[in-house]
């Protein structure tokens, strides 16, 4: 058993991607109980020079190994349960990246056709 509860038998099954981790770092690593962390994640872009470089290998970290991480941290139902959670975090992941995306081309164009 894994501090969560889970059973550590499924977490082969686990493995894979998990963009919400990478893209929400520290608040991802607040809700599945990472809270040191998250803490660390939501200081490190203060830290002056080094700060964001060190917290993008955070995030590739978690990109990584967020999946397990999750699953050892966090107590689940089943694995349809996990599934459903992760899915929902790279879905807002997804969403908040486009209009990120879409902010930024957006900004570009009005700072551009302005005629100074």
């Amino acid at each position: 058993m894994l501090p969560s509860g889970n059973d550590i038998r499924l977490l082969s099954e686990i493995r894979g991607l998990n963009f919400g981790a990478f893209w929400f770092t520290w608040l991802w690593c607040f809700l599945h109980r990472l809270t040191s962390l998250g803490v660390v994640l939501l200081i490190l872009p203060f830290v002056p020079f080094v700060g964001w470089l060190l917290d993008l290998g955070f995030a590739i970290y978690l990109l990584f190994k967020g999946n397990e991480l999750a699953w050892s941290q966090r107590p689940f139902l089943t694995l349809i349960e996990f599934r459903a959670v992760q899915r929902a975090w790279r879905n807002w992941a997804i969403v908040v990246l486009l209009l990120t995306l879409a902010l930024a081309v957006l900004a570009y164009w009005a700072l551009n056709t302005r005629s100074w």
